[in-house]
């Protein structure tokens, strides 16, 4: 058995949808902590769970995405910029 992660972070978009204001204001506004993740949010849970604190943490999926998954992940970027 091992653990993973799911992440909502900012750095997992292209690099041209971050360039659109109303992306980075969507990302904010969605998300409960009314910020978009970054890199070491993650890191940090990845870290615990290559600790021997997580020993008896097995077969699970931690999600590190500030709340988004209350909204089930619907982000529609589709209709942004245009």
């Amino acid at each position: 058995m091992c653990n993973s992660t799911i992440s909502w972070v900012v750095y997992f978009f292209p690099r041209q949808a971050l360039s659109i204001a109303a992306t980075v204001t969507e990302i904010e506004h969605r998300v409960p902590l009314k910020r978009a993740g970054l890199p070491h949010g993650v890191a940090g849970v990845v870290a615990f769970l290559c600790s021997p604190n997580a020993a008896y943490i097995t077969g699970q999926t931690i999600c590190v995405e500030g709340g988004m998954t209350i909204h089930g992940f619907a982000l529609d970027l589709s209709k942004l910029g245009t």
